[in-house]
């Protein structure tokens, strides 16, 4: 299950962002998402400079937020659907991650 996927991504990349100067958040609330149909797992990272979450859905989906930790203000908005499990996430991610960087 592609949220399943991206959780064990997730943790495997934890100390890699840390390592980069970024705050991370996994979003815990997972049991209580059982009444949903479509599970979803998502991480939030912070710096000095953006804030952003970034969601993947167990169907597939993944939506991509970041925001100026100064004006508040959306910078990216991205949402991706058909996302299988041949999906690699190192390179879905890494332009989210190198924008963040940028400054």
């Amino acid at each position: 299950m592609l949220d399943n996927k991206f959780l064990l991504w997730i943790a495997e990349k934890k100390g890699d962002f840390q390592r980069l100067g970024f705050e991370v958040e996994i979003d815990k609330s997972r049991g209580e998402q059982e009444q949903f149909i479509d599970h979803a797992q998502r991480i939030y990272l912070e710096n000095d400079y953006y804030a952003s979450t970034i969601c993947v859905w167990r169907s597939g989906m993944m939506e991509a937020l970041i925001v100026d930790a100064n004006t508040l203000e959306t910078v990216i908005h991205d949402y991706k659907d058909g996302l299988d499990e041949e999906v690699d996430f190192n390179k879905i991610v890494q332009p989210y991650i190198h924008y963040m960087l940028k400054n």
